[in-house]
């Protein structure tokens, strides 16, 4: 069975939303900046999220008009409908999650990986299609600041074939320092794969970030820059033009959303909460069978102490990761036993900088991230 259009459409947006990430703050109304540091600082700490969705026209279609300088809007007036919970990590690409296999996507350097509690988008899904986890493969390029993403890959709760999205060459979601006027354009062709069914299009993107100002959510208020996309396909001879604005907090995070179709003249609209997910709050069943603890000291020079419980003996493998994805170090492969243990990183040969370390048990995972600083 393929996807409808409008649910296809709401199910990769959806995800795209969770690209950018992260716990933010509330303040004084300022105009802010988003820098590369900003987003890779963020990927330290799994998140417990929730994304309200609403069609409600009538009220969004205000805030659309309200551009430029020194803004506010108001999202507090909209009816949402649909809702999605769900929690999410970052990791580096070692090609071990759905897609890792993709030439493609093998030139991501993290996996943003997304399991979804509950997915209630408002609109009937068929049977069996409901969404459990989605894998987005992303980049940042160093040498010219942009944030890139490859593709994602979605898996059914009820086992169904994956649903796959390449992004070829790729998406340019920021180019960093993100600031108010900033624009870029880049084109880029999709390939969506799902039930056996095959659709290509090619797109044209412009991006501008038109305003600043401060949002108002029920969960909040939030300093953010506005991104205004538009992006336009060739279909059936027509062209189809959609139009996103997305608001993003100084975390670089996505707190609401603004989505207009021009060719359904639809009008949709979501908010994001987040929070830090904790030992308490297994971001999902890997942190409630065993656990990784945060590293200590951290930061650290040139040794921390890196400790995990098992709540039965397993073969495990606790491996460090640069931000590169390349693996700089192997501190345990073998069996242990139910319990606590203690690992010590001895990190004299590395550079400064943000590594992930992560602990594999009978084939689950978990990751933490520790900061190296000489």
């Amino acid at each position: 069975m393929q996807l409808s259009g409008t649910n296809s459409k709401r199910f990769h947006l959806s995800l795209i939303f969770f690209v950018v990430l992260l716990f933010g703050i509330d303040g004084v109304q300022a105009q802010i900046s988003v820098s590369q540091q900003d987003i890779l600082q963020s990927y330290e700490n799994d998140q417990l999220t929730v994304q309200e969705l609403s069609v409600d026209s009538e009220s969004i279609l205000p805030l659309i008009d309200q551009s430029g300088a020194d803004q506010t809007w108001d999202f507090t007036g909209i009816e949402f409908d649909g809702r999605i919970e769900g929690s999410y990590s970052v990791s580096p690409n070692t090609g071990d999650a759905p897609g890792g296999d993709n030439p493609h996507f093998s030139q991501a350097d993290f996996i943003l990986a997304f399991d979804i509690d509950v997915y209630d988008t408002g609109e009937d899904v068929p049977e069996g299609f409901e969404f459990e986890t989605f894998y987005t493969y992303i980049s940042i390029d160093d040498a010219t600041g942009e944030g890139l993403s490859y593709g994602e890959v979605g898996t059914f709760e009820d086992g169904n074939e994956e649903y796959v999205v390449i992004s070829s060459p790729y998406r340019v979601d920021f180019v960093f320092p993100l600031n108010y006027e900033d624009s870029w354009e880049y084109e880029f062709e999709e390939e969506m794969i799902s039930m056996g069914f095959t659709d290509n299009q090619d797109f044209e993107v412009s991006v501008e970030i038109d305003s600043w100002g401060q949002v108002i959510t029920p969960n909040g208020t939030h300093d953010v820059l506005r991104k205004k996309i538009i992006q336009t396909t060739a279909e059936s001879g027509s062209q189809g033009e959609e139009i996103d604005y997305e608001f993003i907090d100084e975390n670089g995070r996505t707190v609401a959303t603004i989505e207009v179709s021009q060719s359904s003249e639809e009008i949709s609209a979501s908010i994001m909460s987040y929070e830090m997910a904790t030992s308490n709050e297994p971001v999902n069943e890997l942190s409630s069978s065993f656990q990784l603890n945060q590293n200590y000291p951290n930061p650290f020079n040139p040794s921390t102490i890196i400790s995990f419980d098992l709540p039965v003996s397993s073969n495990v493998t606790l491996e460090v990761f640069d931000m590169t994805g390349r693996r700089v170090a192997e501190l345990a492969d073998g069996h242990r036993s139910a319990g606590t243990h203690e690992i010590t990183f001895q990190a004299d040969h590395l550079p400064s900088g943000v590594y992930t370390y992560r602990l594999t048990a009978d084939g689950v995972s978990m990751s933490r991230s520790l900061t190296l600083i000489k």
